[in-house]
């Protein structure tokens, strides 16, 4: 009995023991938890000791990960858009409450990580709704062909709000953009922003690219998820199926008023060769389709008469 509690008390100590060390794999990093609340310490790659039977660490992978994004908007001249793209993103254990972390090292930090109450859904939902405002701002200034004619302005511009905390837009400086004889202003409206950004998108990019090598440098929308985005690639900007279902009725509407024209001039034609309404219609169907068959019975020999008819007008 005694050498069993002895057993017993010894694989204790040693799950003791184990417990107070954990490891945070690459590349990973640990939410610190005691009593399972977040206590703003977060656990970098390595061993690491923690409280025993007390402190827990949750570890977040800080691989890139992928969201597809589909928005749908609406144009100035009412024409229902669709973007579809796709963000990579990865958790950021810099992002807490505490604004001021983003300046303090890993074990200083105060503030709760941000990125642990988070979901891919919630994630999606929101970069979608941030995309979807823009783009109807956008949308009340722009037509349709605007944004399907300009699909390398509008991902620098979406690309600069994902990503840095102060789009080039809003902190343009003429004189240093490097574009010869540039006259715009420090802020770009809304209906100069196209422009701006296929001129620009050379400038844009060395902002970006710079700018994320800062490691406090961060949009609000990686602050309010707390993640860290790679890029946003946009994929496609075209109409909306409804949009195109519509043109295609509209197509189809046009199409039909057209061949109606048609027949009733063809119906004319066969009524100045002596043909009867009856007689004038089915001539100019037959004529504008060799694969309809019209079975007419009549004592008085129309068949025959439409045959002429038909020859008369095809030939014409």
């Amino acid at each position: 009995m005694q050498t069993f509690m002895e057993v017993v008390l010894f694989l204790a100590v040693v799950y003791v023991a184990l417990d107070a060390l954990v490891i945070v794999p690459g590349p990973s990093f640990g939410v610190h938890l005691r009593f399972n609340k977040r206590t703003g310490r977060i656990i970098e790659e390595g061993l690491e000791s923690k409280i025993p039977l007390i402190d827990k660490v949750e570890l977040f992978s800080t691989e890139l990960d992928k969201i597809e994004v589909n928005v749908n908007f609406t144009t100035i001249d009412k024409l229902q858009l669709t973007l579809v793209g796709s963000l990579q993103y990865r958790p950021d254990p810099r992002i807490s409450d505490d604004p001021a972390d983003l300046n303090r090292l890993a074990e200083n930090r105060r503030g709760k990580n941000t990125f642990f109450a988070m979901s891919q859904e919630i994630i999606k939902s929101g970069i979608e709704d941030a995309l979807r405002s823009l783009l109807g701002g956008l949308g009340g200034v722009y037509e349709g062909s605007k944004f399907i004619g300009n699909r390398q302005a509008l991902g620098s511009l979406i690309n600069s709000i994902l990503r840095l905390s102060k789009p080039p837009h809003l902190n343009h400086n003429a004189g240093t953009c490097g574009i010869p004889g540039c006259a715009m202003p420090e802020k770009i409206d809304a209906q100069d922003l196209v422009s701006f950004y296929n001129t620009h998108w050379k400038g844009v990019q060395d902002d970006i690219e710079q700018g994320k090598k800062n490691d406090t440098e961060c949009s609000p929308i990686e602050i309010r998820y707390g993640i860290d985005i790679e890029t946003f690639a946009l994929a496609n900007v075209d109409f909306s199926d409804a949009t195109k279902e519509a043109f295609e009725k509209e197509k189809q509407a046009e199409a039909r008023q057209k061949a109606f024209r048609f027949k009733m001039e063809m119906a004319q034609e066969a009524k100045k060769l002596g043909a009867s309404a009856q007689e004038a219609l089915n001539a100019a169907d037959v004529s504008l389709d060799p694969k309809v068959s019209k079975q007419i019975v009549s004592v008085e020999g129309e068949a025959g008469v439409l045959g002429g008819i038909v020859s008369k007008i095809g030939g014409k």
